[in-house]
Order: C-alpha cells, then sequence, then structure tokens
C-alpha cells in the first residue's frame, strides 16, 4: 500500500470515529454548563450556603474531566505517527475514544494487555491505525461488549477484537487493510488483525 493509500484509510477511519464521537463532547459540556449556570444563580441569591453548591460543582467538574479525556485522545490520535509505531498505545487511545461511544449506547469496551513487552510495528504508521481504527468502529454497535486483547500468533503480533459486531467491517476496507500487509482473520466471534514486529531498539 502507498504512503497516500494508508493516509486514506486512516482519514476514513478517524473521520467516522470523530463523526460519532461529536455527541459524546457536547454532551458533558452541556452538562457541565448547565451546572455552573445553577452554582452563579444561587451565588446571587442572598445568605447562601457555600457548602449547597458543591453536588453541582463536583458534577460540572466530572463532567469537564470526560471532556477532557475524549478530547485528549483524539488529539493524540491526530498527532502524526512514530516510527515504529506501538499498537498497545494507539489501540488505547482507540479504546478511550470508542468507549465513550460505545457506553453512551449501552455498551462497553475494554483492553486487555496480555504479557507482550514488545508491541511496536514496522508497518505504515496511517494503515495500522486506519485498520485499528475501522476494526474498532465497526464491532462497537448497540449495547455490545468489546474486549481487546494484544498477544502474538507465531512470530506475529495479534490484536482480537471480539463481543461485537465482526460482520460490520465493509470488503473494501477489509480489502485495504490486507494491502497494507496486515493480516485480517474475521470469525462469527470477532476479528483478529496480524503485525509484523519492529526490531527491537528501532526508532526515528
Amino acid at each position: 500500500m502507498t504512503p497516500a493509500g494508508a493516509a486514506l484509510l486512516w482519514s476514513g477511519a478517524i473521520q467516522r470515529l470523530a463523526d460519532r464521537a461529536a455527541h459524546e463532547i457536547r454532551s458533558p459540556l452541556n452538562g457541565a454548563a448547565l451546572n455552573i449556570t445553577v452554582v452563579r444563580s444561587r451565588l446571587e441569591r442572598p445568605g447562601i450556603d457555600p457548602s449547597s453548591l458543591f453536588p453541582f460543582a463536583q458534577a460540572a467538574a466530572d463532567e469537564l474531566d470526560r471532556a477532557i479525556a475524549l478530547v485528549e485522545a483524539i488529539l493524540a490520535l491526530a498527532r502524526s505517527a512514530s516510527v515504529p509505531i506501538d499498537l498497545y498505545s494507539t489501540l488505547s487511545a482507540l479504546v478511550t475514544v470508542t468507549g465513550v461511544i460505545a457506553r453512551s449506547e449501552g455498551g462497553e469496551v475494554s483492553l486487555e494487555r496480555t504479557d507482550e513487552e514488545f508491541t511496536q510495528t514496522s508497518l505504515e504508521g496511517n494503515a495500522v491505525r486506519g485498520a485499528l481504527a475501522s476494526a474498532l468502529n465497526a464491532s462497537v454497535a448497540g449495547s455490545a461488549r468489546v474486549q481487546c486483547r494484544i498477544g502474538h500468533s507465531g512470530e506475529r503480533i495479534a490484536i482480537q477484537i471480539t463481543g461485537g459486531a465482526a460482520s460490520g467491517l465493509s470488503e473494501e476496507v477489509s480489502q485495504a487493510i490486507r494491502m497494507a500487509g496486515i493480516g485480517l482473520e474475521r470469525e462469527s466471534s470477532g476479528t483478529t488483525l496480524l503485525f509484523s514486529r519492529a526490531q527491537a531498539g528501532r526508532q526515528t
């Protein structure tokens, strides 16, 4: 796959995620604004007990924390991919974003790391991010509980995504993932992505 093709795979995947996550950014900000409005309104009343405002202030802080965590994850994904790219940190950011989307629909996304200590791949960074984002986004549907697990299959790093809608990955995206040199196995129980390992110590 050419760098342009990899960039196209990634841009399409992150756009689909951003579209789904937009409401989950606005919702906590609206909640925080509402609670701050209540605090301001009550502060204008004479003789107000400051301690009575704590629940509203705490609720506003909690909502802001939710929004900040989501925005930070999206910003981390927006940065240029490092070479080699680390699968665990990339998947962690994607799980944060898709997890917020899933919870809003009654679902859940979790990440389990096994004893794999070296999770860097030599494959093109945008292709890797596009493959992971596409597979996760396709899996998160309704109240599904999606589990991600990093392990190995022979000499390759394996990422298993189970519990979601494995059939949601389009044939076009599946073909693009395979063209990038990423192994793709689809079963009724989920999707497995296979990545070649980067040489230990290689960093640019």
